[in-house]
């Protein structure tokens, strides 16, 4: 019988790179801890940080946060990968506070190697749930998704509603053919395509490991102030609190995306993806969920 993750309020990811490429044990101390005033539940990315200085698993432990945390699958270096297994994730998993483990994040091109490290997790710690974190489209649409799922626990799911990634309206806001993306569509769309996933996968757990609303798109660090819409943080707070009330009716486990707005380790192909914070670059709150 397959493991599950216990239902528990909605948690947000957390990206340790979101300022700095080499942040240090006290700057990652003072995110979580910041975090932990706001979410009781952590979606990682790396259990580690700057070559090894950073602990994520064992700060995360010491605030008494809980954790879905993550192996990053490192391109042409399974060594570093390995490393961080034996070094960082499975110390993390015995500590007691990680509630399950997820391989590699949207690189369904690593099938090899999310198999590898499923398995593992599975050997090294029997009842801890693992699943690999990918995109919508690979869980509806791709045939190698039929290879993951007797190994996994659970689905780890990245859902975000159907809008163009690279396109912003006036206002820097997603767009959808020619028309703004409003928080209401947005919902809709989430909602049907986690119904379509049930649908397809009844009996195993459906975790959302990531959705978000980015408030801008652009690149605006060197701004002063950011340039910020205030239309952004109004569809984000909308958006997201129809995704939280219905995570807690629903008794679905949903990791809102992003704690920072991230300036490292994001894909910026997409400049929206810059954004997805309930907090800016410079440590700010906007104003989104608190």
């Amino acid at each position: 019988m397959a493991n599950t993750i216990a239902c528990h309020p909605p948690g947000v990811t957390y990206n340790g790179l979101h300022a700095t490429t080499t942040p240090s044990s006290p700057q990652v101390t003072d995110d979580l801890t910041f975090t932990k005033a706001h979410f009781g539940f952590l979606r990682t990315y790396y259990p580690q940080y700057n070559g090894g200085a950073v602990d994520v698993g064992q700060i995360a432990y010491g605030l008494g946060l809980k954790v879905l945390n993550s192996l990053f699958l490192f391109d042409s270096h399974p060594d570093w990968i390995e490393n961080n297994y034996l070094q960082f994730l499975k110390p993390s998993v015995a500590s007691g506070n990680v509630i399950g483990v997820l391989i590699g994040n949207e690189d369904p091109d690593k099938l090899a190697t999310i198999i590898q490290y499923v398995r593992l997790v599975k050997q090294d710690f029997p009842q801890i749930p693992v699943g690999t974190a990918q995109t919508s489209g690979f869980w509806l649409a791709d045939s190698r998704a039929s290879q993951i799922l007797p190994l996994v626990d659970f689905i780890g799911v990245n859902i975000y509603p159907i809008w163009n990634w690279t396109k912003p309206d006036a206002n820097n806001q997603p767009v959808n053919g020619a028309q703004s993306v409003t928080p209401e569509q947005g919902f809709t769309s989430f909602l049907a395509t986690y119904q379509q996933l049930v649908s397809k996968y009844p009996g195993t757990q459906v975790v959302v490991s990531e959705t978000g609303w980015p408030t801008t798109s652009g690149w605006v660090v060197n701004t002063t102030p950011p340039k910020q819409f205030d239309i952004g943080i109004t569809n984000a707070r909308d958006y997201l609190t129809r995704v939280k009330n219905w995570a807690q009716s629903a008794q679905v486990n949903v990791y809102i995306h992003n704690m920072f707005d991230d300036l490292y380790g994001v894909d910026t192909s997409s400049q929206f993806n810059l954004h997805f914070g309930l907090v800016d670059y410079n440590g700010k709150t906007k104003g989104i969920l608190f």
